[in-house]
């Protein structure tokens, strides 16, 4: 006996069409809602996998536009700079004013001042306590 012979059945190729919808989560929404606002250049999400290819043109206008958008010079490194001279020079005249012997005036009480630390820590002596105060 002669078996018929099976027909075999084509397949679809397995890929993605053109109009395969594509889901997108609330982050990548918000990313493109911001883009387009800020940029003021429309870009939409693409809803189907026909529509990346316009998206992507939009997304490079949006980069270009950003590339050529004047850059604000960068000051902050320099005023901190000069605040931390300021800093340093105080602080130089508080040790300097702080010598060994002098009196000081505390919420305690008058005291004399034993040792100046490199840490700008006073070592001073009261009538009753030993404090160490910070200048």
């Amino acid at each position: 006996m002669v078996e018929p012979e099976k027909k075999k059945k084509k397949r679809k190729k397995k890929g993605a069409s053109t109009n395969a919808k594509i889901i997108h989560d609330m982050n990548t929404l918000n990313s493109f809602a911001k883009l387009s606002k800020h940029s003021k250049i429309s870009c939409n999400t693409p809803s189907k996998i026909s529509d990346i290819d316009e998206t992507v043109t939009a997304l490079q206008a949006i980069k270009a536009h950003y590339d050529t958008r004047p850059r604000e010079k960068k000051t902050k490194k320099k005023e901190k700079k000069a605040s931390n001279e300021t800093k340093t020079a105080t602080k130089s005249k508080a040790k300097a004013a702080v010598e060994i012997g002098s009196t000081l005036v505390t919420p305690y009480g008058e005291c004399v001042v034993e040792k100046s630390r490199s840490d700008g820590v006073v070592v001073a002596k009261l009538p009753w306590a030993q404090i160490f105060i910070k200048t």
